[in-house]
């Protein structure tokens, strides 16, 4: 059952989604050279394995900016829980 003010989401064929994400209690992990390229690590085998492509993304020390465009049938929904 959904909340009564949950969210709508749209999902458009070929359109860019631009997500922001941020560390459990907005940690600053990502001022750390080492852990800011195993997450683009990561990212990239993401993109990979759940078929979309990263058009960019800006990595601050707390928190992320992706913009991907999901392939064939996926929807940013889908590549996030999966």
């Amino acid at each position: 059952m959904l909340h009564k003010n949950s969210p709508k989401r749209y999902y458009i064929d070929n359109a860019i989604y631009f997500i922001t994400t941020v560390t459990y209690d907005r940690y600053p992990w990502f001022k750390e050279d080492l852990l800011c390229r195993l997450f683009i690590d990561d990212l990239e085998l993401c993109a990979a394995i759940k078929n979309f492509t990263i058009i960019g993304y800006k990595i601050n020390p707390e928190h992320v900016h992706l913009m991907i465009q999901p392939k064939e049938k996926h929807d940013f929904s889908e590549i996030s829980v999966r």
